[in-house]
């Protein structure tokens, strides 16, 4: 995802504005807020992007993410960044890159839980060029091996890298050699059933929440919990709470579960 939003600003951007944009890592952070999807910590070198409300759909949180990149050209060009005309001339610039580049649409702007979104859409209606498209990952894919973090290491040598997301082994590789690639990961894992490929422009973000159960009633329903899925002081959370992986998209199905057990859930936020 940082490499996407890096080549976002480097197609959006004139070489020498690129060149003064902060160094910056994008973090999905597990948390469910209201209203505010994201968040620019100017505090940490290199500056972090942080996106929440994993719940939403993939597209959302690319747009959340391009939002908070938009603010981080802001201040290494100005110095300072908010959400006057400045920033949305800059948002918008950006917001063409993706949409030129195929990342999103101009239908993605349109959403109905950020004002942002749609005074962007307001700006990019009557300027965008349709015709003119970036097609600058069509020899470039994503191959991803299913496998333990434990063993994880076998592989980092081969320059895959954790997704922290899809609990996946990831490397960038060239569409001609996926086979080569293949048969080398053949030695560890069966390829057939742990391994896929996908274009690099085919975001994937599946993100895991682990949540927990509070409520003075926990230790009754337990039953309930265990057979729904859930494990004392599980995936290594040392706090005394029925814990339990689930996709981030079906927390509020949990959230309900929670209420009719007359429990509260928490999401566990290491």
């Amino acid at each position: 995802m940082h490499d996407i939003l890096d080549d976002i600003a480097r197609i959006a951007l004139k070489p020498e504005f690129y060149e003064k944009v902060k160094p910056f890592y994008i973090s999905f952070v597990p948390k469910e807020l209201k209203s505010k999807h994201g968040h620019i910590n100017y505090g940490k070198k290199p500056i972090e992007i942080q996106v929440f409300n994993l719940a939403r759909p993939p597209l959302q949180m690319i747009r959340t993410a391009i939002h908070e990149l938009a603010h981080l050209v802001e201040l290494s060009l100005y110095g300072d960044t908010g959400h006057q005309k400045r920033f949305y001339e800059i948002y918008k610039i950006l917001a063409t890159a993706a949409i030129k580049m195929g990342i999103l649409t101009l239908e993605d702007f349109n959403v109905t839980d950020s004002a942002d979104g749609k005074k962007l859409l307001k700006l990019l209606k009557p300027n965008l060029k349709y015709d003119e498209k970036y097609d600058i990952y069509k020899d470039d894919i994503i191959i991803s091996v299913e496998i333990d973090f434990s063993q994880s290491i076998i592989l980092s040598g081969m320059g895959y890298q954790w997704n922290k997301l899809l609990k996946r082994m990831e490397k960038e590789i060239k569409r001609d050699d996926l086979q080569d690639a293949c048969r080398k990961l053949n030695n560890f894992v069966n390829v057939n059933e742990c391994v896929t490929a996908r274009a690099k422009d085919a975001l994937q973000i599946e993100p895991i929440y682990y949540v927990y159960m509070k409520g003075d009633n926990a230790y009754d329903a337990k039953d309930i919990l265990s057979k729904n899925g859930y494990v004392w002081r599980g995936h290594g959370i040392k706090k005394k709470v029925w814990v339990k992986e689930i996709k981030a998209v079906n927390i509020h199905n949990e959230m309900q579960f929670a209420h009719d057990l007359g429990l509260e859930l928490k999401v566990w936020s290491k």
